[in-house]
């Protein structure tokens, strides 16, 4: 979102600008800028600010940010040094049974003292001060002055990192929160809560010298140079940072699965028959039965309001569908108490209402299912790949619980994606069994022992392509499982050169790679769109093939930590029609012992598109 302020004569945007190393940086932005306004001045009957300065940054870029007219950034431009510069924009805001369901065991150990390199700080403002920080909440930071210098008369509710819309505190809970007994969602999912990785430190930014960086949030259809998320992230896995957001090519992204739990409610018939149906109504409501009668699309709210008090029943007027076309009404909060009702079951009211001179029922809410089957299934919200910024690289990598997590919520706030969480919990697990594992190696183990089968025993399923197999284009490699995940037998490693390769072959200049990794390429000589990722995907035109072949088929290791290459070959046979094919490639160890597996997609779809 670019910011002007309608005041002024002119229009002030928010950017953050890039330099090359510089010893003395701050004061020296802070010279350049007044000069170049300075300057600008002197030419143009523009009178300037003086007040210029937002941040300024040392560690993922070498740069500010700053609230610059047109002409003060094209001043700069010509700044000995500059790089780049980006707009500013807006980001999108992308438990008691969620550890059990990954296979988690509740043995923990008391927190200890907060390691000596942390160099954080807790920040004090508004209802928080340093002495809220623990051993656990190690860090606590805060940052608006972006927000201030936009429109200097905002109110902001809470200057200080406490959280007041419920995103951070429910997705912070989810990764590390510790036990809490009987936690619930009004009367659903009882139990003891707690977080997938106990003992693991947070350190809160609110806006929304760390180990792990979780950002549910993200900025779309942008090139890499031109996307602040990816160009942070990249300087955080040069530092062997994990990274969390969505799409970029070196860090992990997360397809959101359900879990073997339900929410529901029961409709009890006059006739005592009973349908089951899902609900997440979080009020008291009377088990007495009350009148029951069908409105097709309940669209004439004048006669709706006439009912009284009954129970109505209401078609979709979109015709037949199942449940998971419904998945957004059910997230969405109602004034009254609600029950969704498959076809089958719904004709089945309908049909005891029409025969019926007094058709009465009553619906029993607060109803919590365990075990129900199919689980996994990719969620119907799930974002589906491949990555615009880079459809080389399939994505998403790996799916985890992202539907009906319970986590914590602030009091006084009136819904998260948490598979990220989810992932991020055992990205610390694995880290701390073997702190001297890349991030490339985790991200391998992660993804090359997922499930690709659910609790029936059939491939996981696809709710957004009604319930057929989930393909890698929406679910990655499968379904996290951490247990496994500690065992992988074989890892594809990625460095930060191999990055640097896989920009080259994209086809940037050296201009745009060095706005992303802070340095110029080495001649772009080793140009490669093969990452060594632990999946594989194919572009075709039609007289390209689709069938699969690696050499060797064996690799033969005599030593931990030894490297083996091998070739994988794919052609299609001409009579193949489908725009889409996807299969695996598995290398298992003799004994089956570890079975790595690796997805495949070949695609006629075009990669510029």
């Amino acid at each position: 979102m670019v910011h002007g302020d309608k005041n002024l004569s002119f229009i002030g945007v928010s950017f953050v600008v890039g330099f090359i190393a510089i010893s003395g940086w701050k004061s020296w932005y802070v010279v350049t800028l007044t000069s170049s306004s300075a300057n600008l001045e002197a030419k143009t009957s523009v009178v300037i600010p003086s007040s210029k300065l937002i941040y300024s940054y040392n560690h993922v870029i070498q740069g500010f940010s700053a609230s610059l007219t047109p002409a003060e950034l094209e001043a700069l431009k010509s700044t000995p040094g500059y790089v780049s510069s980006i707009k500013d924009r807006s980001v999108k805001v992308d438990t008691t049974h969620s550890f059990k369901f990954l296979g988690l065991n509740s043995n923990t150990d008391g927190m200890t003292d907060v390691p000596l390199r942390w160099r954080g700080e807790c920040e004090s403002g508004t209802q928080f001060n340093s002495s809220m920080c623990n051993k656990e909440l190690i860090g606590a930071r805060f940052s608006n002055k972006g927000v201030v210098a936009h429109n200097p008369n905002v109110t902001i509710s809470m200057t200080s990192p406490r959280d007041t819309v419920g995103h951070g505190t429910h997705t912070s809970t989810t990764a590390t929160g510790n036990y809490v007994k009987d936690a619930f969602y009004f009367g659903c999912a009882m139990g003891t809560a707690r977080g997938m990785a106990l003992g693991a430190r947070v350190a809160m930014y609110r806006a929304l010298c760390v180990d792990v960086l979780s950002m549910s949030f993200g900025l779309h259809e942008l090139e890499l140079y031109e996307d602040p998320i990816a160009i942070a992230t990249f300087a955080a896995i040069e530092k062997n940072i994990f990274t969390l957001p969505n799409g970029t090519p070196w860090v992990l992204t997360v397809a959101a699965g359900t879990m073997d739990r339900d929410f529901g409610a029961t409709l009890s018939l006059g006739n005592k028959d009973t349908v089951d149906g899902v609900a997440l109504f979080p009020g008291n409501f009377s088990s007495s039965q009350f009148p029951i009668v069908f409105m097709d699309a309940c669209d004439e709210m004048s006669v709706l309001k006439k009912l009284g008090q009954k129970i109505v029943v209401c078609q979709d007027p979109g015709g037949e569908g199942s449940l998971s076309d419904h998945i957004f009404d059910f997230f969405n909060p109602s004034p009254f108490p609600a029950i969704f009702l498959e076809q089958k079951d719904g004709d089945s009211v309908v049909d005891y209402i029409k025969s019926n001179s007094d058709p009465k029922a009553s619906i029993d809410f607060k109803i919590t299912s365990l075990g129900t089957k199919p689980s996994p299934v990719v969620a119907i919200s799930s974002s589906r790949g491949p990555s615009r910024s880079c459809p080389s690289v399939l994505k998403p990598a790996i799916m985890a619980s992202g539907d009906l997590v319970l986590a914590a919520w602030p009091p006084n706030v009136g819904v998260a994606r948490l598979n990220e969480d989810l992932v991020f919990s055992n990205f610390n697990l694995i880290s701390a069994t073997y702190p001297d594992w890349s991030l490339a190696a985790i991200r391998s183990a992660l993804m090359s022992t997922s499930n690709t089968i659910d609790n029936t025993g059939s491939p996981i399923r696809d709710m957004g392509a009604n319930l057929r197999p989930a393909r890698p284009l929406a679910m990655g490699a499968g379904h996290i499982n951490p247990n496994k995940a500690l065992h992988p037998g074989l890892m594809y490693d990625v460095t930060v050169e191999d990055y640097v390769n896989l920009l080259c072959a994209l086809k940037f200049t050296a201009q745009q790679i060095k706005i992303i990794t802070k340095s110029s390429p080495n001649n772009c000589s080793n140009p490669s769109l093969d990452l060594n990722y632990p999946s594989f995907i194919a572009y075709f035109n039609d007289k390209n093939a689709k069938s699969s072949s690696r050499t060797p088929d064996k690799l033969v290791f005599m030593a931990k930590n030894e490297k083996k290459n091998f070739n994988l070959s794919i052609e299609r046979p001409s009579q193949t029609a489908e725009a889409v094919s996807f299969g695996h490639l598995t290398w298992e160890v003799i004994g089956g012992k570890h079975v790595v597996k690796s997805p495949i997609v070949a695609t006629s779809y075009s990669l510029e598109t």
